[in-house]
């Protein structure tokens, strides 16, 4: 919520950069893509995918900003939803990090409560 909070009131302040708070952005996301992936220890598939959409955003902040308004708060938009989809397959897709199956399965719990409560009800299919 604070990250939000904080982004929401940053959103108009990012059209007045300066030329050499562009070059630094630009310059820290370059560097910053290229420690991810030439370090084999911080290289794994979630960390590239969320390097390659910080230095999209940097691309977007840097070039786009002093266009049109429109056109940049789309483009923010777009990298927004981007880093959501990107978080959100390499923490529950099976290829990711597998989330969802540190969870019990729904049968599983209640095969576990039924002794204690005596019942002899079948699991649902």
């Amino acid at each position: 919520m604070l990250a939000a909070y904080i982004f929401a009131t940053v959103i108009p302040e990012m059209r007045l950069i300066t030329k050499k708070a562009a070059v630094i952005i630009f310059v820290t996301a370059v560097a910053f893509l290229t420690y991810c992936l030439l370090m084999p220890n911080v290289r794994s598939g979630g960390t590239t995918a969320a390097c390659v959409v910080l230095f999209i955003a940097a691309i977007a902040v840097v070039f786009f900003s002093k266009k049109s308004k429109k056109l940049f708060r789309g483009l923010i938009l777009g990298v927004t939803i981007m880093g959501i989809a990107v978080n959100s397959f390499y923490l529950y897709s099976p290829a990711g990090a597998n989330y969802i199956s540190e969870f019990i399965d729904k049968g599983n719990v209640l095969n576990t409560f039924l002794p204690i409560s005596g019942g002899s009800r079948k699991s649902p299919s």
